[in-house]
C-alpha cells in the first residue's frame, strides 16, 4: 500500500522554520520592562545636579512595598509618577565616609527602585558605594542606574574627578 502525501504535508515539511517564523510573527507582543537611562552627563554635570555625592556603606536595605503609603498609592490614591520609588522603592541607608556634596551626618537616607524597569540600582548590606543622588518633590534623595552611583571597588577612576571630599570621617 502507497501512502500520498499531501502537497501541504509536503510544503510545512520542507518549511518548518519558516512556518515557525510566520507564527511567531503574527503572536502578538508581550509587554516588556525595561531600564533605559538617557546619556549621562559629565560628571561635574552630575555633581552639580545632585543633591548627594558621597561615599559610604550600605547598613540597610528596607522593601517599602508593604508599607501602608505603597498599599494606598497601588489602590489609586494618587502619587506623582516619580514619586512611586519614593513610596514603594527600596530605603537604602547608608553610613558616610566620606561627603563631596549634601548633608554632612553620619547617615543618609535615600531610595532606589526594586530592579527591572525602574532603574533600581542593587545594593547589597555592608557593600561600600559612591553614590549620586537627587531630591524627589517629597525631599526624599534617589538614586539609579542611570546615575553614577557604583561600588567603590570599581570607583577608582570616578574618586580621582570627584578630587578631595568636603567631608571624611575621621578614622
Amino acid at each position: 500500500m502507497r501512502i500520498v502525501e499531501s502537497p501541504l504535508r509536503n510544503f510545512l515539511r520542507s518549511n518548518a522554520g519558516f512556518a515557525v517564523a510566520v507564527f511567531v510573527s503574527l503572536t502578538p507582543p508581550t509587554q516588556s520592562h525595561a531600564c533605559v537611562c538617557p546619556a549621562r552627563p559629565p560628571v561635574a554635570e552630575a555633581i552639580q545636579k545632585s543633591a548627594l555625592v558621597a561615599l559610604g556603606t550600605v547598613v540597610a536595605v528596607t522593601d517599602r512595598s508593604s508599607d501602608e503609603a505603597c498599599k494606598q498609592a497601588v489602590q489609586g490614591v494618587p502619587v506623582p509618577p516619580d514619586e512611586q520609588i519614593g513610596v514603594c522603592g527600596l530605603a537604602i541607608t547608608l553610613h558616610l565616609d566620606a561627603l563631596w556634596k549634601g548633608p554632612r551626618k553620619p547617615d543618609v537616607i535615600f531610595v532606589t527602585g526594586t530592579g527591572g524597569g525602574d532603574c533600581g540600582f542593587e545594593f547589597r548590606t555592608g557593600s561600600r558605594y559612591v553614590i549620586f543622588g537627587r531630591k524627589l518633590a517629597s525631599g526624599k534623595l534617589y538614586t539609579d542606574r542611570c546615575s553614577y552611583s557604583q561600588e567603590a571597588s570599581e570607583a577608582g577612576t570616578m574618586m580621582k574627578a570627584l578630587g578631595a571630599p568636603k567631608w571624611k570621617r575621621s578614622a
